[in-house]
C-alpha cells in the first residue's frame, strides 16, 4: 500500500477520533456540521479501502468527556477463498455485524 496513502487515512483517522471526542456528548442540533464532518472523514477512509470503527467509553466521573478509539481496519490481500470466509466472519463478529 502506498506510503502516502497510509499517511492520509492516520492523519484522517486522528481526525475523526478529535471530531467525536469534542461532539458525541453535545446536542445533536448544535453540532451538526461537525458530525457531518466526522462522516464525510469515514467516508474518505472507506474510499481509499479501509474500514473504520470507532468505540465510546463514558467515564461517569466526568461523562462531558469520553474516550473514543477509531480502529483503521488494513484490508487483507492474497487470501484463499477459505481464508476470506474465515476473516470475513472473524471481521463481522469483531465488529458486531453478525451475531
Amino acid at each position: 500500500m502506498d506510503k502516502k496513502i497510509e499517511e492520509r487515512v492516520k492523519g484522517l483517522a486522528m481526525e475523526l477520533q478529535k471530531t467525536l471526542e469534542q461532539n458525541i456528548c453535545k446536542d445533536p442540533n448544535s453540532v451538526h456540521n461537525q458530525m457531518t464532518r466526522a462522516g464525510k472523514i469515514r467516508d474518505e477512509i472507506e474510499s481509499l479501502g479501509f474500514l473504520v470503527t470507532w468505540e465510546l467509553i463514558l467515564n461517569p466521573i466526568d461523562p462531558e468527556n469520553p474516550r473514543i478509539t477509531v480502529t483503521v481496519w488494513k484490508p487483507k490481500k492474497n487470501l484463499s477463498p477459505e481464508l476470506q470466509k474465515i476473516y470475513d466472519d472473524w471481521f463481522a463478529k469483531r465488529n458486531g455485524i453478525k451475531n
